[in-house]
């Protein structure tokens, strides 16, 4: 796991990265039955938005775009589905020209909460 912020949960990449061994098992259970289940742990659903400006002055809310930092296990496991069952069932000519499925820019399936940061 590399060092990125951490979620709205808090817990760095560096906690993860320390007690890897004794939170190993916790967390194959917890990635296990999510992907049984097909849901995710609602905290996961949870995200830190920051608008960011795309123009040097902005005026307009269409001026930002938005910066989402979701909790550091989710993106963990949604890097694992994405390249262990999602893009090898998917032929690449369909992939090529959706934007969903290129790398590092996630899709979210359910309508995440939002807690907002910064000033506008």
């Amino acid at each position: 796991m590399k060092t990125s912020s951490p979620g709205l949960d808090g817990i760095p990449s560096c906690f993860f990265r320390h007690c890897s061994f004794e939170l190993a098992d916790v967390v194959g259970h917890i990635f296990k039955t999510s992907i049984v289940t097909g849901m995710a742990p609602t905290q996961w659903h949870c995200a830190i938005v920051t608008p960011v400006p795309k123009v040097s002055r902005p005026i307009t809310l269409a001026d930002y775009r938005s910066i989402s930092v979701t909790p550091l296990l989710s993106r963990l496991q949604e890097k694992l589905v994405v390249q262990n069952w999602l893009l090898p069932a998917i032929p690449n000519d369909m992939i090529s020209g959706q934007f969903g499925f290129w790398p590092m820019r996630p899709c979210f399936y359910s309508a995440p909460c939002y807690r907002y940061v910064g000033g506008l």
